[in-house]
């Protein structure tokens, strides 16, 4: 877990430097609806109204969510307060998707050698 979390840490302080991350629910919005979001990291801690906006906006859009961490977590690692991270960058989107279906896989192998 802690392995991942580093991992997820560096790609994206690496995306920020490139500018390929925006922060703020009205932001990520008026983005979405340009469709220019490729993912977004949603706090566990979100909002209830915060977070069921962005799911109305992105219905019928390939947009991945991934719901991962706090805003203490988001802080932490990017010094920015914020339950929503909007990746813009497909580059970056699929090293974040790779690192959390890895952990799926993990799982599953690991669910069927205790049956």
């Amino acid at each position: 877990m802690e392995d991942r979390k580093n991992r997820l840490k560096t790609l994206l302080q690496l995306a920020l430097k490139a500018n390929k991350l925006a922060f703020g629910h009205d932001f990520v919005v008026r983005l979405i609806e340009k469709r220019k979001v490729a993912l977004l990291l949603i706090a566990n801690d979100i909002g209830k109204s915060s977070y069921q906006s962005i799911i109305k906006h992105v219905t019928d859009m390939n947009i991945d969510i991934i719901k991962f961490g706090t805003k203490d977590d988001y802080y932490q690692i990017l010094g920015k307060n914020t339950a929503i991270i909007a990746v813009l960058d497909i580059n970056f989107r699929n090293g974040i998707r790779n690192l959390f279906s890895n952990e799926n896989k993990e799982k599953s192998i690991q669910n069927k050698m205790e049956d």
